[in-house]
């Protein structure tokens, strides 16, 4: 009976040390990924909290007159959907010159059967 004894001691002993070392095959892969994720989020908020600078600030928003709508636009939709935008939107941006219909209020877009986009802010 001493011998099992022995052998389950043992036994237990080994598990302690399986356990030991399958925790050091896990944590220290997880400690390297932890280190990279810090690193690139460390990064990026950087790169988002950069201050403005003259190069920055000269870019500004993009105008209905940049797109090429007359003078009085403030809104611009597309031919081929019925939807207008506020000219900085990166949607407005997107169509093609072409595509292009200028309006100089909400209410002449909605006359014309267009309806808002659902991220425009209303001048």
């Amino acid at each position: 009976m001493k011998r099992k004894s022995k052998k389950r001691k043992s036994r237990k002993k080994k598990t302690k040390k399986d356990l030991k070392k399958k925790l050091n095959q896990i944590l220290g892969p997880l400690v390297v990924i932890l280190i990279i994720l810090s690193m690139f989020g460390i990064y990026h908020s950087i790169k988002i909290y950069q201050p403005e600078t003259e190069e920055t600030l000269e870019v500004g928003l993009v105008t209905c007159q940049d797109l090429g709508c007359p003078d009085d636009a403030v809104y611009i939709g597309s031919a081929n959907s019925n939807v207008y935008h506020n000219c900085d939107s990166s949607y407005a941006q997107a169509i093609l010159p072409g595509n292009r219909i200028c309006f100089s209020s909400a209410e002449e877009a909605e006359e014309a059967d267009y309806h808002p986009a659902a991220n425009l802010q209303v001048i």
